[in-house]
């Protein structure tokens, strides 16, 4: 039996009266990485293959408009010729298993799928390394991914194991019935304790490597994060976000547009933490009582952060419905070593606690 990939997305009204060819730009890779993304000509070839259904009935014609509440379909039999990515032996910590799923903390570095350009160094490597059974309706490259994590975000990532674990927890998601909560350390202090950031996300105009909040008239998918501040630093911030929604790249865009960019994000503003450092220090009186460890600590974080690529955000709680028993499990992973000693030297500061996650 030939191993068929299937993906379903809704059009939401942002997207009424879109061509078809244009949506499946986008469908069915958001929730993976940018890059994976077909080209124009092979979205065109599956629609004129029969490969793309809406409202369950076959669209051939790839100028077909879209309404609000459509369900878009592709499905097709997946190329044997696709390379199987190798096994790799890779340090993830497995946190949970069962026949049904598996909820992994995938350290940073670590891309969630590989591409064909990129077939090493990644979860699924990792997956095929432990011989997991995994669906038959997926893609060889992010098999059982139903929701990924940027290649430098750590954190918790569920994994399917079957069909249908993986077509439930994909509706789960859809249904905002999978809570995911995430902590960051971002430059800045956000003068709200707490707020929602609620507009839509789309590929960037000029890069289509990079995602951005989407001006008004523009094409875009909707995106929800809450963000609750916990604690405030000379600088910096420790906050807690939840989504509603799980575009690419979300918070990172999401606290860039607001201006607290993740530390240490080099794509999307994180990147000049001794600039940062220097301003801060700038302001305060060289006279005042703990000046010199103030400085101290500052310059040792923004060595810390520009050290690297890592950026500091964390997937820290997760939470859902079992896709099989519907019994609610939740899970906890601290963050990893550069976040915590980034952490462990703001603490050393001047600090005023805000609030609790979200």
């Amino acid at each position: 039996m030939d191993n068929i990939f299937r993906h379903f997305a809704d059009v939401d009204e942002s997207h009424s009266g879109i061509r078809l060819d244009t949506f499946l730009a986008d469908f069915p890779y958001e929730e993976f990485d940018v890059s994976f993304a077909p080209s124009r000509s092979r979205i065109q070839k599956w629609i004129s293959l029969g490969s793309v259904k809406v409202n369950g009935e076959t669209v051939t014609g790839k100028s077909h408009r879209l309404k609000a509440g459509d369900r878009v379909g592709v499905e097709f039999p997946i190329d044997s010729g696709i390379e199987t990515p190798p096994p790799e032996n890779l340090n993830i910590p497995v946190v949970f298993e069962d026949d049904f799923i598996m909820v992994i903390d995938k350290p940073p570095g670590i891309t969630s799928h590989p591409t064909y350009n990129a077939m090493t160094g990644s979860v699924v490597n990792f997956l095929y390394y432990r011989k997991m059974k995994l669906p038959l309706g997926s893609h060889p490259l992010r098999p059982g991914i139903v929701h990924r994590l940027d290649k430098n975000t750590s954190g918790l990532m569920i994994v399917a194991k079957t069909d249908r674990s993986m077509s439930n927890i994909i509706d789960m998601i859809k249904l905002r019935k999978v809570e995911r909560n995430y902590l960051a350390i971002v430059f800045g202090n956000p003068p709200m304790d707490s707020g929602k950031i609620d507009l839509p996300i789309g590929r960037h105009e000029r890069d289509r490597k990079k995602m951005a909040v989407m001006r008004s008239g523009n094409r875009g998918r909707p995106a929800r994060t809450h963000y609750r501040v916990i604690t405030r630093f000379p600088g910096f911030s420790l906050i807690s976000c939840k989504l509603d929604t799980g575009r690419t790249h979300q918070i990172r865009v999401h606290l860039k547009h607001i201006g607290y960019p993740v530390a240490g994000d080099p794509k999307y503003g994180g990147r000049k933490a001794q600039e940062r450092v220097d301003k801060i220090l700038k302001g305060m009186s060289k006279k005042m009582a703990g000046y010199q460890k103030i400085e101290n600590s500052l310059n040792k974080i923004a060595g810390i952060i520009t050290s690297d690529n890592i950026h500091l955000l964390h997937a820290a709680k997760l939470s859902f419905p079992h896709p099989v028993t519907g019994e609610t499990v939740s899970f906890k992973a601290e963050p990893h070593r550069k976040f915590l000693d980034v952490m462990n030297l703001l603490k050393t500061l001047p600090y005023e606690e805000a609030g609790n996650a979200v």
